[in-house]
């Protein structure tokens, strides 16, 4: 077949990509826009964007566009939708391929089709070309900003009240937890019955404890930089202690609201329950079906769920590579594979304004660590 040319009867699209990047600057949404140097709609707004040149993919062609047309560069995008509605673009049959991502606030500078770029706050967005509204519609709704209110992250009553406060710091946090030692020994004590009733293990047949109490010091090693209250240290390490209780001890999450009642107030204990139902595994047939976008996106949107998953990944690595048998081999592979992806599906853009949905620098410094002393 080398050298042999097709001829198909059907019609083809041409494909372009846009990107729509936010940045937050005091509490306030902003978004990038290019005004466009041609037509069509010469003159209007749109986000920054273009045909994909030929052997390119998707992901190539929108970075390049976003770099000729703004001058950013090393920026990391996910995959938002492929818009396809006929009509959508002028010139012709066109689909188009979106991207976004969460940025630092960039100094962009409109170049090659951009007369200008400029930065936008969301509840001032002009009327934008082709169907660049919905696309930014779309977008919004992915990072979780409310349309009817879009210069403000949309939130549970919870996050609202939290919103903006500093974490506690390691002083206020270990003097907190102090407080609770009592408490937080129950807790501990009954996952270790609960995983020990189901004779789950972990690794060379260790009892389960071994891997949760891993995970809780971690925790408690970096919670000071997440923790906004001393009333979030117990719903924090309950997590911690209970973040596999559903997918491996079959509980349900009434059954863990219930349990964590038991130690804390109705708030507190549906604060415990949501991160450990973020913390459930999707069903599915292998690794990647029970960790897929949908999996992540709860992560993203619980308070601190992506800090208690990554401690548990932290867990995880620093297990594998200090023990060699065959298992530990293959999963050193694993997490090392999975590491960029992982960490960026983790992280939130809530985590800019609110320090309950952060990932510590210092406890990714640690996981990198390990992985690059492999």
């Amino acid at each position: 077949m080398e050298g042999k040319t097709f001829c198909y009867k059907y019609p083809r699209p041409s494909v372009t990509t846009d990107c729509v990047l936010f940045s937050q600057v005091d509490g306030r949404w902003k978004v990038l826009l290019i005004e466009r140097g041609f037509e069509p709609y010469k003159g209007c707004w749109a986000f920054p964007g273009g045909f994909l040149e030929e052997g390119e993919t998707a992901e190539v062609g929108v970075l390049r566009e976003l770099k000729e047309e703004t001058g950013l560069t090393g920026v990391s995008v996910k995959q938002l939708h492929t818009f396809t509605a006929p009509g959508r673009d002028p010139r012709g049959w066109t689909i188009s391929i979106a991207f976004w991502a969460v940025v630092p606030m960039l100094d962009a500078k409109g170049a090659d089709d951009a007369a200008r770029a400029e930065w936008f706050d969301v509840e001032d967005v002009p009327s934008l070309a082709f169907d660049h509204n919905e696309i930014l519609s779309m977008a919004l709704q992915e990072l979780g900003v409310n349309a009817a209110e879009k210069s403000e992250v949309k939130k549970t009553d919870s996050v609202e009240q939290n919103s903006g406060k500093p974490a506690m710091g390691r002083e206020a946090f270990e003097l907190a937890e102090g407080n609770l030692f009592d408490t937080l020994e129950q807790i501990r004590k009954s996952a270790h019955q609960l995983h020990a009733d189901v004779n789950q293990t972990y690794g060379d047949g260790l009892p389960y404890g071994f891997h949760i109490d891993m995970v809780a010091d971690a925790v408690r090693r970096y919670g000071h930089l997440v923790c906004q209250d001393e009333r979030d240290v117990l719903p924090l390490l309950f997590g911690a202690y209970y973040h596999d209780s559903i997918e491996d001890a079959r509980l349900t999450y009434n059954d863990v609201t219930a349990v964590a009642r038991q130690f804390m107030d109705e708030e507190l204990a549906k604060m415990a329950a949501e991160i450990v139902y973020a913390l459930t595994n999707d069903k599915g047939r292998n690794r990647a079906e029970r960790a897929g976008e949908n999996y992540y996106r709860g992560i993203r949107e619980t308070p601190y769920a992506p800090f208690v998953k990554l401690a548990d990944r932290l867990a995880n690595i620093s297990y594998s590579f200090s023990h060699a048998n065959k298992d530990n081999v293959h999963m050193k592979a694993v997490y090392s594979r999975e590491l960029p992806h992982f960490l960026e599906a983790i992280q939130s853009p809530r985590a800019i304004s609110d320090c309950r949905f952060a990932l510590p620098e210092e406890m990714i410094s640690a996981v990198e660590k390990l992985i690059s002393e492999e």
